[in-house]
C-alpha cells in the first residue's frame, strides 16, 4: 500500500480483498460506479460481466473452485489412504532421510503438493473445454483467453454453493456461542439475558440435515451458473446457434463437476464396505 496506494494494493495485490470482491458480486446489494450509489439487484446479476477477466483473475477464480474442493477432499476416505500410505513410507524414504521431515510435515508436505496440483489440475480442465468452446465456435475467431475470461465470473455460484454445502456444519455448531456471547460479550462474567451458561449442541447437525443441505446448495449453484453461462454466450456471441454451442462443453463441465461435488460431500457421511 506504501508503494502503489491503498485503492490500487486492495484491487490488484490484497487477495482477500479480490477474494470476497468476487464472491460479492454474487450478493443482491452493489454499487454503481457510475451513479456512485448503492443498488439493489437480483442474486447473481453482478457476475455478468461484459469484458473478459485477465488471465491472472481467471485462474484465481479457479483456484478459489478447485481450494474448496480439495477441502473436501481432505475429508474422504481416499485421502485418509493417502495419508496413511505417507506414514507408512519406509525408513529410508526421501522424507526421513534427506528433508528429515517429522510425520506432521510429510503430511503437510503432501497436502501442499495436492492443493498445488488441484489447483494446476482444475485450470488445465478449465481451458481445455475453452479450448474446445473455441472451436466449435471457429467463425467468430475468439481466443482461448478471451473466452476463458467471459465465462469463468459464471463457476462463483458453484463455488459459492460448495461453501455453503461443505461449511454448514461449521456454521451451525459454531454459530451458537453467539448465544452465551449475548449475555456476556466482554467475557467478564455477566449474565444479561440468562443465557451466559448455554453449551452448543455439536449433535444439531445429522447425516440426513447435512446430506440435504449439501444437495440443494449443490444443484441450485449449478443451475444458476448454467444460466449465468448461457446469459453471457449470448450477449458474447449474439447469435443464439453459437451461444447453444458453445454451451454444450460448458454444460458437459458443470455436470460432471456437480457428479464431482456430490460424491466427495456423501463420503464423510456414508459408511465404506471393507476390501475383501
Amino acid at each position: 500500500m506504501f508503494v502503489f496506494g491503498r485503492e490500487v494494493w486492495r484491487a490488484y495485490g490484497e487477495v482477500f480483498s479480490i477474494a470476497f470482491g468476487i464472491f460479492a458480486r454474487f450478493g443482491i446489494v452493489g454499487v454503481c460506479p457510475r451513479a456512485s450509489a448503492i443498488e439493489i439487484r437480483p442474486p447473481a446479476v453482478g457476475l455478468l460481466e461484459w469484458r473478459a477477466l485477465d488471465p491472472s483473475m481467471t485462474a484465481l477464480v479457479v483456484a478459489l473452485l478447485a481450494t474448496v474442493t480439495f477441502d473436501g477432499v481432505l475429508e474422504t476416505p481416499l485421502w485418509a489412504q493417502l495419508d496413511l500410505r505417507i506414514l507408512d513410507a519406509p525408513p529410508d524414504s526421501l522424507l526421513w532421510t534427506d528433508l528429515q521431515l517429522s510425520e506432521s510435515q510429510a503430511l503437510r508436505l503432501g497436502r501442499t503438493i495436492g492443493l498445488l496440483a488441484f489447483v494446476a489440475l482444475f485450470n488445465a480442465v478449465y481451458y481445455a473445454v475453452c479450448r474446445l468452446i473455441a472451436a466449435m465456435t471457429r467463425p467468430t475467431r475468439a481466443d482461448v483467453p478471451r473466452i476463458a475470461g467471459r465465462f469463468v465470473l459464471s463457476l462463483v455460484p458453484i463455488c459459492l454453493a460448495y461453501h455453503v454445502a461443505h461449511y454448514f456444519s461449521y456454521l451451525a455448531i459454531g454459530s451458537q456461542y453467539i448465544i452465551p456471547s449475548l449475555s456476556d460479550p466482554l467475557g467478564r462474567g455477566c449474565d444479561l439475558f440468562g443465557t451466559a451458561g448455554y453449551r452448543p449442541d455439536v449433535g444439531i447437525v445429522g447425516p440426513w440435515l447435512q446430506w440435504s443441505v449439501a444437495v440443494v446448495a449443490v444443484v441450485v449453484g449449478h443451475v444458476i451458473a448454467v444460466a449465468l453461462a448461457h446469459v453471457t454466450a449470448l450477449r458474447f456471441y449474439g447469435s443464439r446457434r453459437l451461444a447453444l454451442l458453445s454451451q454444450i462443453p460448458m454444460v458437459v463441465l458443470m455436470v460432471g463437476y456437480t457428479m464431482l461435488s456430490l460424491w466427495i460431500l456423501s463420503q464423510p457421511i456414508v459408511e465404506t464396505a471393507s476390501a475383501g
